[in-house]
């Protein structure tokens, strides 16, 4: 008889909220929850990861392979032009973890991002993969899963920069954090835009500044990938990290003003547009 298994993504906030609308949904089936797991994710990530185990009472397998014994051993970094972390790192380990039946495997796609792509095909050589979208089928969109998250006491971690908080804080006027929604504060005072590797060449300048502060340790540990073998690779191009940092008072003053500037002409609710078209499709931040 064909095996039929059932698997859940747990990468980000979206991937989440879809896992527990699913779970309640359909409590009479069985899943399997994943997270793939590069190895380089923040700590901050890994202790939200742990919370979910304990809040929900669930079993998180980490499934994917180290990029950071890839890059010591090849000595290249990947790049937005030689993206091959999301294929060895995630996208292979995961396969393989689906052995072989009818993988029935449900995506964080909400409804107001339709056009998203799953990075697995429909089917390998002995898997059929049915995909599933819980969230685009129960109409939930960003909002939607902020109002989940915020209810359960999940929401993923903030990545808070007290930093930033009190420059913005020195130059607005008094009351002016009583204007933001909860969601706005998670968001721009956040010293990151997504929960994946550490050194994800995808990153914005002041999230480099954010972990130099933060985790000083990460940070050069990246530094000493960049040097391996002297090829010359860098994770942002053309600029090194150590010329990076050099600027960090420049490009910490840029991020203020961005926040500032948003806090007084605020529109609709920013979404993660962006992010979503620059991370690992369903395996990343998602």
């Amino acid at each position: 008889m064909t095996k039929e298994r059932r698997y859940i993504t747990i990468s980000g906030k979206d991937s989440l909220a879809m896992a527990v609308v699913q779970q309640v949904n359909h409590p009479e089936l069985s899943y399997t929850y994943l997270f793939s797991d590069t190895g380089a994710e923040l700590p901050e990530t890994y202790q939200w990861l742990a919370d979910i185990e304990e809040k929900m009472g669930w079993k998180i397998e980490r499934v994917g392979r180290s990029i950071e014994e890839t890059i010591r051993k090849d000595g290249a970094l990947p790049s937005p032009l030689r993206r091959w972390c999301t294929e060895k790192m995630k996208i292979r380990p995961m396969k393989k973890f689906f052995d072989s039946g009818i993988a029935h495997v449900y995506l964080g796609i909400r409804a107001d991002e339709k056009t998203r792509v799953f990075p697995f095909e429909k089917n390998t050589r002995q898997t059929q993969i049915i995909r599933h979208y819980p969230l685009v089928d129960a109409g939930i969109d960003q909002r939607g899963v902020w109002a989940i998250l915020d209810g359960l006491q999940l929401l993923p971690p903030t990545f808070f920069w007290q930093q930033l908080w009190d420059a913005v804080n020195n130059r607005l006027n008094r009351g002016w954090s009583d204007t933001l929604s909860s969601t706005e504060k998670h968001l721009l005072f956040s010293g990151r835009t997504r929960s994946n590797c550490y050194f994800c060449f995808y990153q914005r300048h002041y999230e480099w500044i954010w972990l130099a502060d933060t985790h000083p340790e990460l940070f050069e540990n990246a530094v000493e990938l960049e040097n391996l073998n002297g090829r010359g690779f860098t994770w942002i191009k053309d600029k090194p990290l150590t010329k990076l940092i050099q600027d960090r008072d420049r490009i910490f003053e840029r991020r203020v003003q961005e926040v500032i500037e948003y806090i007084n002409n605020r529109g609709a609710i920013f979404t993660d547009t962006e992010i979503a078209n620059t991370s690992c499709g369903m395996m990343c931040g998602k």
